[in-house]
């Protein structure tokens, strides 16, 4: 049932020029925020209180290419810092320091990235990134390299530490409670080509990578204490996708691949209002050659160039994440987001770093999502969200040569439902007032005080307003 109301109202102000900022007020009275609200927009959720303020501020100037961002969440006497870093551009490179929020807020689609979606709070990394396609070196030598350019991010950060988390290991027994007492390590680069097939279209392949990596495993179930070194040593070896240390060791495999890794493989095709893609998971070196068949996230977006007419972009998406090279170890079960040795896995302050939709605990679903945009006026844009599908089944056990089926005592096919509404309206004096309507039928897995685990069905609501001034100096 619908647990409670939430109210969320935005007061915001931009200065352009050498800075800009905003300030935001918050109510909200439900803790789990509905996935579909979150995929288009960041609230933090540690944060259990009924109102909260948010202050952000950028320093930049145009001709300078220094740039200071920091934004921070506070209520009463609770302050928690969002984002906080500098970034310096020269030309098409950036370099960032800190953490400072990627996610891109303008895209209608709702999953941004299967792997790495930028929902969660902005990790402490440093980076190095192109912010633009770069031409290759040489290509003015020869034709057939003049059509082709490259974007690059090569990453490395920190994860959350003292987070607990709670996972059942083989179903039918009790969950084990873990948590990171030192912070483990994410590396994190891309490659991506861009082939200009004329002035109209174009052809994108990428290469994303990453893997969890260093810091110290705590298990409370079995009182035990797993430490991974952060050498640099070993930072080479994740970079490589190598093994040979022995505190990576499991499953009586010995020398194995230091860390947890993942990543995609990125196809894209681009036309002046029309781009499809297919984002192809992997999780080991099996899936990285496709022995996943082709789970991923596939999308299609579609813009309309007729100005005249009210629909202006539709967006669809299909993630299937069920096949994962199939039920029995090795090759299959590939546990996307999960991992024996990091079983919190690929979330930040219990947010996943991908897709919201993929977590360690709920990572085999096909789920359809359907995005349009309406431009009833000039002033007036109406974007509806839906999305339904379903999910196949909760695990993260691996066993060695056993059919992970066998283990399944929850033989259901979770439904998921959902729908949000967000009408953005420009009045007079420079007035934005953003109306959000979001409504989810979601799968909750919780453990009583035994840690015996209940799966629940439940629906929960949102209902938020925002108010936007700007003004410039």
């Amino acid at each position: 049932m619908i647990r409670r109301i939430i109210v969320f109202v935005c007061i915001c102000s931009s200065i352009y020029g050498f800075q800009s900022s905003s300030f935001a007020i918050i109510g909200k009275s439900s803790k789990d925020l509905p996935k579909i609200y979150l995929s288009k927009n960041y609230v933090p959720l540690e944060m259990d209180t009924s109102f909260l303020a948010n202050f952000k501020i950028e320093l930049k100037k145009q001709d300078k290419p220094f740039s200071l961002i920091s934004n921070i969440y506070f209520n009463n006497n609770i302050v928690e810092i969002n984002e906080l870093g500098l970034q310096y551009r020269v030309k098409s490179h950036d370099i960032i320091i800190g953490m400072i929020n990627n996610k891109d807020f303008n895209t209608l689609d709702l999953n941004q990235h299967i792997v790495f979606g930028n929902n969660h709070k902005p990790l402490k990394r440093i980076s190095i990134q192109s912010n633009s396609f770069i031409p290759l070196p040489f290509s003015h030598k020869i034709n057939f390299l003049k059509n082709i350019s490259f974007e690059y991010d090569f990453s490395n950060a920190i994860l959350d530490e003292n987070y607990m988390y709670i996972w059942d290991e083989y179903y039918d027994k009790k969950a084990r409670e873990v948590f990171y007492s030192k912070a483990p390590r994410l590396h994190y680069k891309k490659l991506h080509f861009k082939y200009m097939i004329n002035n109209r279209s174009w052809f994108v392949l990428g290469l994303n990578h990453a893997a969890i990596w260093g810091g110290t495993t705590i298990n409370l179930h079995t009182n035990t204490e797993k430490k991974y070194s952060n050498s640099l040593n070993n930072l080479h070896k994740v970079i490589f996708w190598q093994g040979g240390r022995e505190e990576y060791d499991r499953n009586d495999v010995v020398g194995g691949v230091i860390g947890n890794h993942l990543g995609s493989i990125d196809f894209e095709i681009h036309k002046p209002n029309l781009k499809l893609y297919y984002q192809h998971i992997f999780e080991d070196g099996g899936s990285f050659w496709f022995d996943n068949m082709l789970d991923g996230l596939w999308g299609v977006n579609i813009k309309n160039l007729n100005t005249k007419l009210m629909l202006d972009e539709i967006s669809i998406q299909y993630l299937n994440t069920k096949y994962q090279s199939g039920n029995v170890h090795p090759d299959g079960v590939d546990s996307y987001f999960w991992h024996d040795q990091y079983p919190a896995g690929w979330q930040h302050e219990g947010v996943s770093l991908g897709s919201l939709y993929i977590s360690p605990n709920q990572n085999r679903s096909k789920i359809l999502f359907l995005s349009s945009r309406f431009r009833i006026k000039n002033n007036l844009l109406l974007d509806i969200h839906s999305s339904f599908g379903e999910i196949f089944h909760y695990y993260g056990y691996k066993g060695w040569n056993e059919n992970i089926e066998e283990m399944f005592i929850d033989k259901y096919n979770g439904k998921y439902q959902a729908i949000y509404i967000n009408l953005n309206s420009k009045i007079k004096n420079d007035f934005t007032i953003q109306y959000h309507f979001a409504i989810e039928k979601d799968i909750d897995i919780s453990h009583s005080e035994s840690l015996q685990r209940i799966i629940n069905y439940d629906r929960n609501l949102f209902l938020g307003i925002n108010i936007i001034k700007e003004f410039s100096l």
